[in-house]
This record gives structure tokens, C-alpha cells and sequence, in this order.
């Protein structure tokens, strides 16, 4: 099929797609819109489990996905990283039962979610993983030490003070280790670390934080 009559033919699926994004023009996601309809025309082939317009959705979703991102249009939200860990769970639980690499199909029909929702986890990389919500964390951190009475107050007000005195990268690493719950191996995928190198900064964080409110 020529380019001119592909184009034609899903000029509606690059528009509604283009809809379920904001903060960009329009015509800009049109655009990267067409360059993943090219990319997946080029690695399209026809014994594939999907459809044509199936593969070139994914395509198209991922070029305006990592466009918005790009831009810094939108934060991803902390239920789009939690999905992107189910979603790397559940694929690899599925294939060690199946023993093959598995759908996305079948990774959505197991944690029923929307399948935007599973595009916009999946294509997740490590550098939109660190584009995303330490502001809001700050923040909701701040009001748990504000609010958590059950918890001496003059120890938080000193705990506050010294994460103050640590630069924004290394308090946004203790305030998801020891206040949000997430993993050595999770931050590292978030700054582009090695899980080695994030529990090194973490002890050296931890020292400091001694040193500071001793």
C-alpha cells in the first residue's frame, strides 16, 4: 500500500488517538502520530498475533506518549508507575506458566485494566519513570509529618530540618525508601542507577541525616 493511501486509510485512527492527549498542539501529535504509522507499516508482519491496525495503534500511542512526556506536558502519576510494575510482574509470571513470551492481550485480560492505561505503563521507560511526582511526594511527606501525631514531634521536626539540608535528588531517594515503600531496585529504575549505587547513596544518606539531627 502506498504512503498517501496508509495515510488516508488511518487518518481517523491517527486523529482519535491524538484526542486522548492535552497540553500539546494538535497538529504536533498529528505529526509523530504519522511517524509511528511508518514505524509500524516497517515492522509489520502479516503472520503477527494482531491486525495491522492493532500493531499500528501501539505505534502511534507510543510516538505521542513520548512526545507528551518529552515536553513535560504531564507528570506520571504514581498509579501509572504502580501499573508498569504489574505489568512487569505479571509478565513474567505468565511466562514461566506458558513457557513463550505472551500477549498484551493476555497481560490485560489478567489485571483488567484499559488498554490505554496498559500502553501508557508499558511504554514507560527509565527516563519517564524520573520525569514523574517528587513534588507531590515532598509535599504529601511534609503533611504525613505535619499530621502523624502518633509520632514524637520534636524527632520529625529535627528529621524534617535534616532532609532540608540534603539536595532534591537525595531527599527524594529517602522520602520513597522509608515513607513510600518502594524498593532499592525501583529507585534505581526511576534515576538510571544501579541498585549497588542506590544502596551506597542510601547509607551515605542515612549517615548524613545522623550527623544532622544528632
Amino acid at each position: 500500500m502506498k504512503c498517501n493511501d496508509l495515510v488516508k486509510e488511518y487518518d481517523s485512527l491517527i486523529k482519535s488517538i491524538a484526542h486522548k492527549f492535552y497540553g500539546v498542539p494538535f497538529e504536533d501529535l498529528y505529526q509523530v502520530g504519522f511517524i509511528g504509522l511508518m514505524k509500524a507499516k516497517k515492522n509489520y508482519q502479516v503472520n503477527d498475533q494482531c491486525s495491522f491496525s492493532s500493531y499500528a495503534y501501539k505505534y502511534i500511542f507510543g510516538e505521542m506518549y513520548y512526545l507528551v512526556l518529552s515536553l513535560n506536558s504531564f507528570k506520571v502519576s504514581k498509579n501509572t508507575i504502580k501499573i508498569k510494575k504489574l505489568i512487569d510482574q505479571t509478565r513474567d509470571k505468565l511466562i514461566q506458566v506458558y513457557g513463550r513470551e505472551v500477549t498484551d492481550q493476555e497481560i490485560i485480560k489478567v489485571l483488567k485494566i484499559d488498554y490505554d492505561d496498559y500502553l501508557m505503563a508499558s511504554l514507560l521507560n527509565n527516563n519517564a519513570l524520573s520525569l514523574d511526582y517528587e513534588s507531590d511526594e515532598e509535599s504529601n511527606f511534609y503533611n504525613y509529618l505535619k499530621d502523624n501525631s502518633s509520632i514524637d514531634k520534636e524527632a520529625l521536626m529535627m528529621l524534617k530540618e535534616g532532609l532540608e539540608k540534603l539536595d532534591d535528588k537525595s531527599k527524594n531517594i529517602i522520602v520513597k525508601r522509608y515513607f513510600y515503600d518502594y524498593s532499592q531496585q525501583e529507585i534505581a529504575a526511576m534515576y538510571g542507577m544501579s541498585q549497588t549505587s542506590v544502596s551506597r547513596c542510601e547509607k551515605k544518606l542515612i549517615n548524613q541525616l545522623n550527623q544532622y539531627i544528632a
